[in-house]
């Protein structure tokens, strides 16, 4: 429920205080991923950054869709960073993936996520000093250094949502994890964001959720908190695009282009509610805060 005074200002304020002070937020779009009764919903835009220039590209796709690697698994893969190093991410998750035959349950695909990780660590931080000689193979075996170059590894500026099906006869289990340069997997309960518009997105988000939602709540949530994110985020643009995993599988492109075009007729009055509510909120908050969005 609502409520403009404690949870969604924070934030969104947080937010503002990075633009506030001027650091530097390089991370740039908004992927989010919401789980619903039955299965997993991804949604983002499409907007990329080219180089120091900052020049804005459009028609990104910035959600991947790999039905059936095998007959039981299927995954999607939502990312936010540099573009070089989440396709490289991609490539290799894709690549261990279809290695590995093994894969009966979540967690073996989580130990997967997070094994790309530490490659993408190894090969683009720790061998690089390495070469450079900033770093020297005896210190990955110190306790107090190995921190350190864990901490270098996690400043690769990318992190990914991925919403995972795995089929097993009668016992499916589907899970959306938020997969970080930390080396981590996390499972998600309910819903998360990653990118430059993650402040916005928690502020809508953590209104709109309701748990047992169903698909076409769900989906209307992620399109809904897009379609805010870019109104107010520079860094965030372009169309907006959603993956839809059900237990069945992925739906269909033909249906995700319907629910898009037509989601704003199908907004149920509680969600218009509590979206009439944070609009008037955010409106006061700008407001009030106009110096620092400049």
């Amino acid at each position: 429920m609502y409520n403009k005074n404690v949870r969604y200002g924070s934030s969104y304020s947080e937010y503002v205080n990075k633009i506030k002070f001027k650091e530097d937020i390089k991370i740039v779009t908004i992927v989010v991923g919401i789980k619903y009764k039955d299965g997993i919903v991804l949604a983002s835009d499409s907007q990329s950054i080219i180089g120091d220039n900052r020049a804005k590209e459009t028609e990104v796709k910035k959600i991947k869709e790999f039905p059936k690697i095998y007959n039981n698994l299927f995954f999607n893969f939502g990312g936010s960073g540099e573009k070089p190093l989440l396709k490289r991410a991609e490539e290799e998750l894709i690549e261990r993936c279809k290695n590995n035959i093994k894969i009966t349950k979540l967690r073996d695909y989580a130990d997967i996520c997070e094994d790309v990780v530490d490659f993408m660590a190894n090969r683009y931080v720790i061998k690089k000093y390495i070469k450079l000689g900033i770093l020297k193979v005896d210190d990955l075996d110190d306790e107090i250094n190995l921190p350190k170059w864990r901490k270098e590894s996690a400043s690769l500026k990318y992190d990914f949502l991925s919403a995972v099906l795995i089929k097993n006869g009668n016992k499916d289990e589907f899970e959306l994890y938020r997969v970080t340069p930390e080396g981590f997997a996390e499972p998600i309960e309910k819903y998360s964001y990653v990118g430059s518009g993650w402040g916005f997105a928690q502020y809508l988000l953590s209104s709109l959720y309701t748990k047992n939602i169903g698909m076409v709540e769900a989906i209307n949530i992620g399109l809904t908190t897009i379609k805010e994110v870019k109104k107010i985020e520079p860094n965030c643009g372009g169309d907006t695009e959603i993956s839809i995993l059900t237990k069945s599988g992925f739906l269909p492109n033909k249906k995700k282009i319907e629910f898009i075009k037509n989601f704003e007729n199908n907004i149920s009055p509680y969600l218009k509610n509590e979206l009439k509510k944070i609009k008037n909120y955010m409106k006061v908050f700008k407001e009030n805060n106009k110096n620092q969005l400049i």
